[in-house]
């Protein structure tokens, strides 16, 4: 039978032997090294006894009857648990057949007879610690498996909870204990909390749950519990304590009488690593038997906390992250939601103040036409100010609603030939850039744009070439160009000018709201640019502008570039 993980339980050996007096000097033998036997008569009571004792290795006869050994020996290893289990055949010094035939089903070495006491003791020894190294070493991975599968199912969980439960539940099991908890020890108060706690039995002897840590969550104090100072004195590697037991781990005096009035006899405990500033860790309680744990037993607890402390983080860094997230989402509402009262209010603001400056200029227009004889020349002049300033200010309110319209557009983009549309501005400019050399330097590759927007990109972008041109030059001129950027499949629209140029200091904050050009002949709201960063953002670009002041700009915007058309043909073009 399969081997438990606790590497401490006495060795039991199978002894099968159809002579009483074999099977009895192989029992003197084994109780001579701390082993304990079990008695088979046949090959048929061996496969029973086999399957109803932990059996860690077996010593069987070849020659009994109704079942002799290499038929059981057969048998034994078709069963799940007997795969591994050392089995060492008793044959004659010179039966070198029976030898061959014991292997060729399965035994895992051979004892000539007669036994040799010191022969025989050393070959079960070795063969037990071999045994028992492989079981354990399977066991661990299973447990180490089944811990690591709970863990990685609750990767992304932020169920911290789940998760101890889960791992106490495993562990407590894995290594016989009666309950599991997980203790938070903070030493500045001399307080614990139990976080988690998982029972393999209902109660402990004599006692109610309860009683053993109180409620989860809430902190205690108990004055003759002594493990928690260990923790903080040694909290490196696990340990443990036992009652009734002489040495280094032995619980005694006031402390012993507190744990035995629990019904607890062992306890061992192991430091799980996290963010928290104070002591944490796996702690587990045995009411059934007293225990010694070894160094194995030690590191595989050990193991076991460094993987809980990985998941622990994980899970708390989770938990981190999706309140960010949750707070961003409801900061990202509450901003929807003022942007949206913001667009209002603009909306609002706009009508409002339209409405005065509409009848300022209708009445300017009716004093003008109607009153020109009674009104002095020079304040005709200035009749004319009030109305040119008037058609400013709604020009700028219109550039505002404009602005605002874009935060919550959104219209289809497709590929767009851009000079068409080039064409049609430079008409619409035409007078105005009767002074100016415009030079169109074709070709210009499709762009994936919105029509609509990129003619009021290059509108905009033109008409500032026009209006901030210098005048104190023979030869102005503008030169519109596109540049394909096939390694980012981008392309590059370009709108050079030699005009008044942009000082180095203001360019970062060019195409920002109310950012203009100052300069006392060009004026200005500095809107514009900030519509064109806007739509072109919109468009999935991106705009910068390279200027030295007094020498000219060259304003420029990228947006991707479209797929070419296909040509089509017979096939007899090809």
């Amino acid at each position: 039978m399969h081997s438990e993980l606790t590497p401490n339980r006495q060795p039991i050996i199978l002894a099968v032997d159809d002579t009483a007096d074999t099977r009895r000097m192989i029992t003197r033998l084994m109780n001579a090294i701390g082993y304990k036997t079990i008695e088979a008569e046949t090959g048929l009571e061996a496969i029973e006894q086999f399957q109803a004792h932990p059996i860690d290795m077996i010593l069987m006869d070849v020659m009994m009857p109704e079942m002799d050994g290499f038929t059981a020996c057969e048998a034994i290893r078709d069963l799940p648990s007997g795969k591994t289990v050392p089995i060492i055949m008793l044959t004659s010094l010179d039966d070198k057949e029976s030898i061959q035939k014991a292997f060729e089903v399965g035994a895992t070495d051979y004892i000539t007879k007669p036994l040799q006491k010191l022969i025989t003791q050393n070959r079960v020894q070795r063969w037990v610690r071999a045994y028992r190294a492989e079981t354990n070493l399977i066991d661990r991975i299973n447990i180490l498996e089944q811990v690591n599968d709970v863990l990685r199912s609750t990767a992304y969980s932020l169920e911290i909870d789940q998760i101890l439960y889960d791992v106490l539940r495993v562990i407590t099991h894995a290594l016989n204990m009666t309950s599991g908890y997980f203790v938070e020890y903070n030493p500045t108060k001399d307080q614990s909390t139990v976080h988690q706690e998982y029972f393999a039995i209902e109660s402990l002897p004599g006692t109610k749950d309860e009683d053993i840590e109180g409620a989860l969550g809430k902190p205690y104090t108990y004055k003759n519990r002594p493990h928690e100072h260990q923790w903080v004195r040694n909290p490196n590697r696990p340990s443990y304590m036992v009652t009734n037991v002489p040495g280094n781990h032995a619980i005694k005096g006031a402390e012993r009488t507190y744990y035995e009035s629990f019904g607890t006899q062992t306890i061992i405990w192991v430091a799980v690593y996290t963010q928290n500033d104070n002591f944490e860790f796996l702690e587990f309680w045995d009411a059934s038997q007293l225990r010694i744990f070894d160094p194995y037993e030690l590191s595989f607890l050990e193991e076991i906390a460094a993987m809980l402390s990985g998941s622990i983080i994980n899970a708390e860094l989770y938990q981190a992250l999706k309140k960010s997230e949750e707070q961003l989402r409801a900061y990202s509402q509450r901003l929807e939601m003022r942007n949206e009262d913001l667009d209002a209010y603009n909306h609002t603001i706009a009508h409002d103040l339209k409405s005065p400056l509409t009848m300022i200029q209708n009445y300017a227009a009716i004093i003008e036409e109607d009153e020109t004889e009674n009104i002095a020349e020079g304040s005709i002049y200035y009749l004319q100010r009030i109305q040119a300033r008037v058609k400013d200010m709604e020009s700028m309110i219109d550039d505002l609603l404009r602005l605002s319209g874009l935060e919550d557009t959104s219209e289809a983009v497709r590929p767009v030939e851009a000079l068409p549309i080039l064409t049609t501005i430079l008409k619409h400019h035409e007078t105005a850039l009767k002074a100016i050399n415009v030079r169109v330097v074709e070709p210009f590759p499709l762009m994936i744009a919105n029509a609509s927007w990129l003619r009021e990109v290059l509108d905009n972008l033109i008409g500032n070439a026009v209006k901030y041109m210098r005048q104190d030059i023979s030869n102005p001129q503008i030169t519109l160009y596109a540049i394909a950027d096939k390694e980012n499949n981008m392309v590059r629209f370009c709108v050079e000018d030699t005009g008044i140029g942009i000082k180095k200091e203001d360019q970062a904050q060019i195409f920002g709201r109310f950012n203009r050009v100052s300069h006392k002949d060009y004026k200005g709201f500095g809107l514009g640019l900030a519509i064109v960063q806007r739509l072109v953002q919109r468009m999935d670009g991106k705009v910068g502008v390279e200027s030295q002041f007094n020498q000219g700009s060259t304003f420029w915007f990228e947006l991707p570039a479209a797929p070419p058309k296909r040509k089509t043909g017979s096939l007899g073009d090809h």
